[in-house]
């Protein structure tokens, strides 16, 4: 155990001996417990409590009201923050993803019989005794995963812990108990009520997380595809090939490759990636890292594995060096690292382009990335002002193309990154005195 996490459980045994102080009962419960139990790092605690919002709210100098409605208070050490919520138990749900109504209580019991899974319906007290009424630990070790209760009912009570069930699943290397899956199956369409932000936290979590190569797998058999709020466009034989299109994602390290392996693996342009990553509510940001490792393998041609060499080094090298231009060097980084993954189980997503190219390109692409005088077009020692006094001409699409040829000569070193060098090369690519037309 590392300080920052020492200091974590030391603070938060603090928290629960000043309520246990002020006459209320407290422990660690949920993921904190679960990872305790697993052996893994925890990074984040929650804390149950009898005590009500008001009264853990008197306890403390300095809380925040983060969710007083369901009896959740933040609680601020001297370097961590706590949830810590009143024992509750949830009335009836509404729309199979929230409860009509939260009674709070003073049993623990009652409080962790409302959670999803085994494994997550645990709790530890300040000196470390487990409280374990449904066979957390002991599904931990047998490695099952297992709903609290009737799967049946959690499901219909939250139909994203559908989702959360593969996560954990694959999370923690655990076989589904045949009772939660055959209750998973029944219940798939219930996922139609959930928001798709919701639904891609979930994803994320799995496809980022420790066994994405499971994740899909399972997905994929549980037919959960099929029932998103909105649908990503993606036929079910796409769905059910996924696996094995993407049978070496796990050996990917950067979540957006992971995700450019996925859409890949689905059949999709980067068009229709980013319709689908728009549905599920991606960040603009992650959009765009996603995407443009898409769009960089078809600027190259679509290289993907087969065939035999049909261009010269020097035209794969070009082609390369503008499409990091265009596209960025960690487009290029994380196209290569899908590449090397995909190898022979990948053949032309995005077109194709023979072996002995391929070969090339994975051998030379790094070092003719490091290899760039010029990383983009900002970088270049003249700009348009320059090439419209040069050439007398008004702003057109000339300019930008020019500028891109340009810009392309710096990169490779066929010109020289200095003004004069470059002003030069402009008026032998347009010739000198032919007025103002588009090039």
């Amino acid at each position: 155990m590392d300080n920052t996490e020492s200091t974590l459980w030391s603070e938060g045994r603090q928290v629960l001996e000043t309520l246990k102080r002020f006459g209320h009962e407290a422990y660690f419960v949920g993921g904190c417990v679960r990872d305790r139990v697993a052996g893994r790092p925890v990074h984040d605690i929650d804390i149950a409590t009898s005590a009500k919002p008001e009264e853990i709210v008197r306890a403390f100098p300095r809380t925040v009201p983060t969710g007083i409605r369901h009896g959740t208070v933040t609680v601020l050490m001297r370097r961590h923050a706590f949830e810590v919520t009143t024992f509750r138990k949830e009335s009836e749900y509404e729309d199979f993803r929230r409860p009509k109504s939260v009674e709070f209580v003073s049993d623990l019991y009652e409080d962790l019989r409302r959670r999803d899974f085994t494994l997550n319906a645990m709790a530890m007290d300040a000196d470390g005794r487990l409280i374990d009424p449904f066979g957390g630990k002991r599904d931990l070790e047998a490695g099952v995963l297992r709903s609290v209760g009737s799967p049946e009912e959690r499901f219909r009570e939250d139909a994203l812990r559908m989702l959360r069930c593969i996560r954990f699943a694959c999370e923690f290397g655990l076989s589904i108990e045949p009772n939660t899956w055959n209750a998973l199956l029944a219940n798939a369409p219930l996922l139609e009520h959930i928001a798709m932000e919701r639904v891609r936290t979930e994803l994320e979590k799995t496809f980022e997380g420790r066994d994405p190569t499971r994740g899909v797998a399972v997905l994929a058999e549980s037919g959960l595809f099929r029932h998103f709020r909105e649908p990503l466009g993606f036929s079910d034989e796409a769905w059910l090939a996924l696996p094995s299109e993407c049978s070496f994602i796990g050996a990917l390290s950067r979540p957006e490759t992971r995700w450019a392996a996925i859409w890949i693996g689905l059949g999709a342009t980067a068009e229709r990636a980013v319709a689908a990553m728009r549905r599920l509510r991606f960040s603009l940001d992650k959009i765009e890292s996603i995407s443009s490792i898409l769009a960089f393998g078809r600027a190259l041609g679509g290289i993907q594995p087969g065939g035999a060499k049909t261009a010269s080094s020097g035209d794969l090298r070009e082609r390369w060096t503008a499409a990091v231009l265009r596209h960025g060097e960690r487009a290029a980084s994380g196209w290569l690292e899908w590449a090397r993954a995909a190898g022979a189980v990948r053949a032309g997503a995005q077109g194709r382009l023979a072996e002995g190219d391929v070969e090339q390109v994975l051998e030379n692409g790094e070092a003719w990335t490091l290899g760039m005088r010029v990383a983009r077009r900002e970088d270049l020692a003249v700009g348009g002002d320059d090439l419209m006094r040069l050439l007398h001409r008004p702003p057109g699409r000339w300019l930008g193309r020019l500028l891109d040829e340009l810009t392309l000569d710096a990169a490779l070193g066929r010109v020289a990154n200095e003004r004069e060098a470059l002003l030069e090369a402009a008026l032998r690519k347009v010739g000198a005195g032919e007025g103002g037309e588009s090039r």
